[in-house]
């Protein structure tokens, strides 16, 4: 199984940083729980791309409101 590591870096102009730092957290714990039940690429694809919709939704995130975009760079281990 090989697990895909992502890590949202959110803007500098991010306004509301602590929010922002515990839903990527939430949404990682997420990630890993999803990750932890996949037995195929598939199912691990799915959960990145879960990841990925729930850090959009995140304060600072890609639907924030604000436009203040988040990048994400991911290492797959």
């Amino acid at each position: 199984m090989k697990l895909t590591l992502i890590f949202p870096a959110f803007s500098k102009a991010c306004s509301d940083s602590s929010a922002a730092d515990l839903c990527t957290s939430d949404c990682t714990g997420k990630l890993f729980i999803c990750q932890a039940n996949c037995s195929t690429n598939d199912c691990n694809v799915q959960c990145e791309s879960e990841f990925k919709e729930c850090t959009n939704d995140c304060p600072c995130g890609r639907s924030c409101p604000h436009h203040a975009r988040a990048n994400t760079a991911s290492i797959r281990i």
